[in-house]
């Protein structure tokens, strides 16, 4: 019996395998067709295919959202293709050293923790999330600049909001967060002064940012739930996650360490945490000052900024 089960699986993955395989050729062909060599293939943590992005988690998703909007061209992902040998762009994310190599250029991703052996090189570095990247990076041979900076935090760039508050706080839950009961009793408490946000099946990618803005605070244990907050000069509150994230806190401190900003104290949320407390954390939340120029100067490809 056992044996049989061994090899229905077999069976069964090498199925899966060759439905994937036929899936990325026919979409390489979709993209073949509609896409010119001035388009820009970006290699990230998306599945955007025929067109269509399967919407799993925002944070990675601005991939494709911001970079389309900058640069006002067809934007597809490396994975989801068969062109090996084109140069390619790792940009949000923690994605070294997963998502590079000998044809890729690096524009403010970040790596996903301290002790790793990048093998492929980039061919250039233009920018990283944090100083704790560019170190991993200049230790494994890498020459990297200091210019610093996760490219979401030029979402107010073309997404300008002054969008009316609304909800006290607003909560952001890490993809695997969300089915946490803690985060769901505590939404359940507060439910005209709080707004759980999710970064999946979101809709309106722009939505997201809408929502952010219509708090007054943000708690998120979600990377991009804080960076966006900075962004748009909302206070926010560093909530741990409840799974073991791969890389720890890593992405965390590389991001602040990008922007100047004091690493605040996670907080862990509990299922009797009360509002008032959190609101309290975040009294001494001070603006991060990001100068946007330096990070704009050495992007790889051209962007238009609206006026």
């Amino acid at each position: 019996m056992k044996h049989y089960r061994k090899i229905i699986h077999s069976l069964r993955g090498r199925i899966q395998s060759l439905f994937r395989f036929l899936i990325r050729c026919i979409n390489t062909l979709y993209e073949l067709k509609i896409c010119s060599q001035q388009n820009i293939m970006l290699n990230s943590w998306v599945e955007y295919r025929f067109g269509k992005l399967k919407q799993r988690n925002w944070g990675d998703e601005l991939n494709i959202h911001l970079i389309e909007h900058l640069t006002k061209k067809k934007v597809f992902n490396r994975s989801d293709v068969f062109r090996p040998k084109e140069i390619n762009y790792t940009i949000i994310g923690s994605l070294i050293p997963d998502a590079i190599n000998a044809y890729t250029i690096i524009w403010g991703a970040g790596a996903t923790k301290s002790d790793i052996i990048i093998s492929s090189r980039p061919i250039k570095v233009c920018a990283v999330r944090g100083k704790l990247t560019r170190k991993l990076l200049l230790s494994n041979g890498i020459d990297c600049p200091e210019i610093y900076g996760d490219p979401a935090l030029l979402l107010p760039l073309i997404c300008p909001k002054k969008k009316k508050k609304i909800y006290k706080l607003g909560l952001i839950c890490h993809i695997d967060d969300e089915n946490n009961p803690n985060y769901r009793k505590f939404s359940v408490k507060y439910p005209d002064e709080i707004l759980q946000i999710s970064l999946h099946d979101y809709g309106d990618w722009s939505r997201v940012i809408d929502q952010i803005c219509s708090c007054e605070i943000i708690a998120s244990s979600s990377l991009h739930g804080i960076i966006v907050a900075d962004a748009y000069g909302i206070p926010n509150i560093w909530l741990k996650s409840h799974v073991n994230l791969y890389g720890g806190d890593f992405k965390f401190m590389d991001y602040f360490s990008g922007v100047n900003r004091q690493p605040p104290i996670p907080v862990i949320l509990t299922e009797d945490e009360i509002l008032d407390n959190l609101l309290m954390k975040a009294a001494d939340y001070i603006p991060i000052k990001y100068d946007h120029q330096p990070l704009l100067q050495v992007c790889p490809f051209k962007i238009s900024i609206p006026k």
